[in-house]
C-alpha cells in the first residue's frame, strides 16, 4: 500500500480527530507536523536494537490513541501482551499448568519492523469504520483521518517505508490489532482439535495434552505468510509434555518457575541494580529507579517461589532497600 500523506486537512477532518482522541486539534496537528518533519523520535541503541522513543508531544498523542482507539476495540483472546489484566505469565500457565502438554513455540520474525504502513492503515481503517461513519465524514475526510493516525503511530525508515516504532506506547496494541484476523484464523483451526493457542507479541505458543498435530507448523507458516509476515524458523521448538519452555518459564516437579536463561538475566539485573541503589556517587533519581526495579522484580519472583512454597535460589534473593517510594517498573521482564 502506497504511503499517502494529505497536504491539507479540512475543518471536518480536524474536528473528527479532536473528537476521536479528545485532544485539541492544534495539539494533534503539531504532533503530526513533527512526524512529517522527522522530528518526532529520539533514537537509542538498546543492545542490538534501535529504539525509537517518541518526543513528549507525540508520546502524549500516542497514549490517547492507545486509550481512545486501540483499547476500546476488539481484542484477540490469544493476545497476552499489551492487554490490561493479561501477561506472559498468565499465557505460560495456560500451557504449562494442568497435567502437562506437548508444546510448539513459534516466532514471527522482526515483528515491529515487518509491520508496514499498509498493515497499520488497513487495521485502523477497519477499527474506525463505524466511528468515522457516525461522525458524518465523507470518504475523503475519513481516509485522511486514518492516514494521519497511521502516521502518528509509525516511524519513517529512510524515506522509503514506515514501521512500528519499538519505543512507542501504541506499538504492542497496534500489533495485536494488525494480527487480529490471523489470531482468529489460527484459533478456528486450533479449538476443534483441542489445541491451546496464545501469542505474546511475536511469540506464538501452541499446546495440547493429546499431542500437537504434525501439520501445525505448515499450517501456521502458510497463514503467517498470507498476512505478509514470516516465521523465524530457527526459533520453532516442539517439546514433549513437561519439557517445554514458554516465555522463559519451565515446569518442574515442584511447580512453574523461570528457566535457567531467565534466572541468569534476573541475577545480572539484581546485581546491577543493587550496586546502583547503594552507590552514593549515583544521582538520587537513578538510585530510586533501581530501588523501584528491585521492588518490582521481588514481587514478580514471589509468584513463582514463595506463593508455591518453593525455596528461592540464592542468586535471586533480593534485599529491598527500606523507605523506597519508587513504583514498580512498567516493563516486561522476560520478553527480549
Amino acid at each position: 500500500m502506497a504511503i499517502e500523506t494529505p497536504t491539507v486537512l479540512s475543518a471536518d477532518c480536524k474536528m473528527a480527530l479532536a473528537d476521536l482522541l479528545q485532544l485539541p486539534s492544534g495539539q494533534i496537528i503539531s504532533a503530526w507536523d513533527a512526524v512529517r518533519g522527522n522530528a518526532a523520535y529520539d533514537w537509542h541503541l538498546f543492545g542490538a536494537r534501535e529504539v525509537a522513543v517518541p518526543v513528549p508531544l507525540l508520546a502524549d498523542v500516542q497514549r490517547r490513541v492507545l486509550d481512545r482507539v486501540l483499547r476500546t476495540g476488539p481484542v484477540s483472546p490469544a493476545a497476552y501482551a499489551g492487554v490490561p489484566g493479561r501477561s506472559y505469565v498468565a499465557a505460560a500457565w495456560r500451557h504449562l499448568g494442568g497435567t502437562g502438554a506437548e508444546t510448539v513455540v513459534m516466532d514471527i520474525a522482526g515483528a515491529f519492523g515487518s509491520t508496514t504502513y499498509g498493515h497499520v492503515r488497513s487495521a485502523l481503517s477497519r477499527r474506525l469504520k463505524h466511528e468515522l461513519w457516525v461522525l458524518g465524514l465523507d470518504s475523503d475526510d475519513a481516509k485522511a483521518v486514518v492516514q494521519v493516525i497511521a502516521h502518528l503511530v509509525t516511524v519513517d525508515m529512510d524515506g522509503r517505508s514506515r514501521q512500528l516504532p519499538l519505543g512507542a506506547p501504541t506499538s504492542v496494541a497496534l500489533f495485536n490489532l494488525v494480527l487480529l484476523s490471523l489470531d482468529g484464523d489460527l484459533a478456528r483451526w486450533c479449538v476443534p482439535r483441542g489445541i491451546r493457542y496464545t501469542r505474546y507479541v511475536d511469540d506464538m505458543v501452541f499446546s495440547c495434552s493429546e499431542g500437537v498435530p504434525n501439520q501445525l507448523e505448515e499450517f501456521v507458516e502458510h497463514n503467517v505468510e498470507r498476512f505478509r509476515f514470516r516465521l523465524n524458523q530457527n526459533k520453532t521448538v516442539r517439546s514433549a509434555a513437561g519439557m517445554g519452555t514458554v516465555h522463559g518459564l519451565v515446569r518442574t516437579a515442584d511447580g512453574i518457575v523461570p528457566g535457567e536463561g531467565a534466572r541468569r538475566r534476573f541475577a545480572d539485573n539484581i546485581q546491577w541494580h543493587t550496586r546502583q541503589a547503594e552507590d552514593e556517587a549515583t544521582s538520587e533519581a537513578h538510585r530510586e529507579k533501581s530501588r523501584g526495579f528491585l521492588k518490582g522484580l521481588n514481587t514478580f519472583l514471589r509468584q513463582f517461589y514463595e506463593r508455591q512454597d518453593l525455596a528461592r535460589p540464592e542468586m535471586l534473593k533480593i534485599h529491598v532497600p527500606e523507605g523506597s517510594t519508587a513504583a514498580s517498573p512498567l516493563v516486561d521482564l522476560l520478553w527480549e
